[in-house]
């Protein structure tokens, strides 16, 4: 066998596109620099980015049409089965054979100092897909041009949703859920594919540059109308795939979901500080239990509600008690209902589930957590759009 550490291994980069023109040099400096070959998917930009692309002598720009929507199923359809054409033996348009490819979108960087290292190591004792540990960096200041984005970003929050598997070997037949992120369908067809190995011996992190200067703002206004399902209620709750850039659109420029729960991720000289935060959890996935609908949501409930009592006890309270009357005898909820009864002075009482038991609740307590997490929002508001035809929830 022939012992990958001797050569240099080859990686070919994917890059998903549109309107990119305020980061789109950063990663390609970036991914010039580890990557034979760059292939960037552009959904038809209107700005300056292929512009940008068409710069570096690595790039092969392919473009694709999906009528000004933001197609997500598209997204993963190139994902999964570009690299078999481009960068597979024997693919159609392939000019080189590679050995790993990554797979990201125009705001990701897969990093380690020693990547090529880490990625022959990888290949020597047959791991297939590397664990990734997800960080979304984060800062005040706009990008600026002729420096790095590891040098100008060196703070953000690790994110477990973004454990994604974004690098793999070219041989392995990669499949992705909703948003490439680990969980879901996809994910679990991609852990029972054959050949599939996962490892994270030697730390790999993915770092999400979307939370820097006003770039998460300028997304959420570019990606709002191409959404296409996102609506907005009478009282300003948003839902649909992608309501988050409705909320980030109307808390404006200035909003950070991150930067307050941010921590040191890259030390002076580029090393991510790995030792300081929990190693990624993308070999077995966000969501590992199978079990079903009705015990998921009120698990769900009951984890939002823990959630939230560090910053409003009765947003705590009521998610509690909607947990308790569909799991009346469960040992924490009712630990929790009678403790976050103690705190507000509550007397105990019965629970009249069908007095509390509708979305309306659960979206005003979305709007409440607003305020402290933004991320408990998102979780209330796909808890509430489950029982949106029913003052009942509909479980089964």
């Amino acid at each position: 066998m022939t012992n990958e550490m001797d050569r240099e291994q080859k990686v070919h980069t994917y890059i998903l596109c549109y309107n990119e023109e305020l980061i789109l040099s950063h990663i390609l400096d970036y991914y010039t620099e580890i990557s034979s070959r760059i292939f960037i998917f552009d959904n038809m930009s209107s700005d300056k980015s292929m512009e940008i692309a068409a710069r570096y002598k690595k790039v092969t720009i392919i473009p694709f049409d999906t009528g000004g929507k933001k197609d997500n199923k598209k997204h993963i359809e190139i994902k999964s089965h570009a690299y078999k054409l481009y960068s597979r033996e024997g693919g159609i348009f392939t000019e080189e054979v590679a050995d790993w490819v990554i797979c990201v979108d125009t705001d990701e960087i897969v990093y380690n100092k020693g990547l090529l290292g880490i990625l022959a190591a990888y290949k020597n004792i047959g791991v297939t897909v590397p664990q990734l540990t997800g960080f979304n960096m984060t800062g005040e200041n706009e990008i600026k041009s002729g420096c790095s984005l590891l040098e100008q970003y060196k703070y953000g929050a690790r994110t477990t949703n973004f454990d994604k598997c974004a690098i793999f070997d070219v041989n392995f037949d990669i499949s992705y859920s909703l948003g490439c992120h680990p969980k879901g369908e996809g994910h679990l067809r991609m852990r029972e594919t054959p050949h599939y190995k996962s490892s994270n011996q030697y730390p790999i992190a993915l770092l999400h540059f979307k939370d820097i200067g006003s770039l998460l703002y300028e997304s959420a206004i570019k990606n709002f109308d191409r959404i296409g399902n996102i609506k907005k209620d009478k009282n300003g709750n948003y839902s649909g795939v992608g309501l988050h850039y409705g909320i980030f659109k109307d808390k404006g420029p200035d909003f950070s979901p991150y930067r307050s729960k941010a921590k040191r991720v890259l030390s002076d000289n580029n090393e991510v500080l790995f030792e300081n935060f929990e190693l990624s959890t993308s070999n077995n996935g966000i969501e590992v239990k199978k079990n079903s609908n009705k015990q998921k949501t009120i698990d769900a409930l009951r984890d939002c509600a823990i959630k939230a009592e560090r910053f409003d006890v009765s947003i705590s309270l009521q998610l509690m008690e909607i947990a308790q009357s569909f799991r009346p005898k469960g040992t924490v909820i009712i630990k929790k209902v009678d403790e976050y009864r103690k705190l507000l002075g509550l007397k105990k009482q019965v629970l009249d589930s069908s007095s509390i038991l509708n979305s309306e609740k659960l979206r005003l307590s979305a709007k409440k957590a607003e305020s402290f997490d933004i991320f408990l929002t998102f979780k209330l508001l796909e808890i509430a759009k489950k029982f949106d035809d029913s003052e009942q929830l509909a479980l089964t």
